[in-house]
């Protein structure tokens, strides 16, 4: 007999979600009054075009944020195909080797992107990596995206000017505590409990 946690976990799977993250739990996020305020409103946003921007370093739950958004996608967008693709790398592999990649990763509903903003280079796929960020932006689809790296940062980029403009103007940037949790003590974990963090 197929579960709720068995159609859960195929979904996550799908969506390209590594197993790690694969059971976000909401009250381990940092951020997550923007997170789950955006996931409340996720069919809206998504008509609407609007997405997040997680920022944070080394273990700020910047992926599990984005799969937390998957998680709620299953419910929220029935029927609607939602991606999670690690990183530029790969989605440049993809529009590099499948003609078909672009169309079809411009028309995802919801594309979440992480560990965006070490690619720089101004080869091929960065350029067709920004097509695809002006056909999502010019058919209002929404995308969301995790980096290390601060906006004012990657709006210095030459290459990336152009992407930063669009997405900030769609996008609400959420700035993660800059704390390792993955590293963190448990005396630690106990001031980041009571502060809310955890």
């Amino acid at each position: 007999m197929t579960t709720e946690a068995d159609v859960q976990a195929r979904w996550m799977e799908r969506c390209g979600v590594a197993k790690r993250y694969r059971e976000p739990l909401c009250e381990h996020l940092p951020g997550r009054g923007e997170i789950v305020a955006y996931c409340d409103r996720l069919k809206a946003n998504c008509e609407e075009g609007r997405g997040l921007m997680l920022i944070g370093g080394h273990g700020t739950r910047r992926t599990m944020g984005l799969a937390y958004i998957v998680s709620e996608a299953r419910t929220a967008l029935p029927g609607s195909s939602v991606v999670l693709m690690t990183n530029i790398h790969k989605i440049n592999g993809q529009l590099r080797h499948h003609p078909d990649a672009l169309a079809a990763l411009a028309n995802v509903t919801l594309l979440l992107i992480d560990d965006f903003g070490g690619e720089h280079r101004p080869d091929w796929g960065f350029e067709r990596f920004d097509a695809l960020v002006e056909e999502r932006y010019s058919q209002q689809r929404a995308t969301c995206v995790g980096t290390k790296v601060a906006v004012e940062e990657l709006e210095n980029v030459p290459l990336l000017s152009r992407v930063m403009s669009r997405w900030g103007e769609v996008m609400t940037t959420v700035v993660l505590p800059k704390v390792d949790h993955r590293q963190t003590t448990e005396e630690r974990r106990e001031e980041l409990r009571e502060a809310g963090y955890l």
